[in-house]
């Protein structure tokens, strides 16, 4: 059996995140009231999947903005062709374009 020990800032700062759940709910749940979130994936965002992982391998690309994901789509349909691609986004026009 290993004798590993995590160093005491990552143990403090998976303790602060673990804390900061409830806050995050709520966060999010007001963002959706206001419309900047979009309340069915609400779910995604605390990072529970809405679809299982492929067996195959799986490229992930992240786009934080519309332009982003506009400047991405090229590679996106590239990559789509031979892989299983994942894009995640950082707002609700992001994904609603992508």
């Amino acid at each position: 059996m290993s004798d590993f020990r995590l160093p005491w800032t990552l143990a403090a700062y998976r303790t602060a995140t673990r804390a900061c759940v409830p806050l995050k709910i709520w966060k999010l749940r007001a963002r959706a009231r206001e419309g900047r979130e979009d309340a069915a994936r609400l779910e995604e965002r605390l990072g529970h999947p809405s679809t299982p992982r492929p067996d195959d391998p799986l490229i992930w690309l992240h786009a934080a903005g519309v332009s982003q994901a506009e400047a991405a789509l090229p590679l996106i349909d590239y990559l789509s062709e031979a892989h299983n691609v994942l894009v995640t986004t950082a707002s609700v026009p992001s994904a609603e374009f992508i």
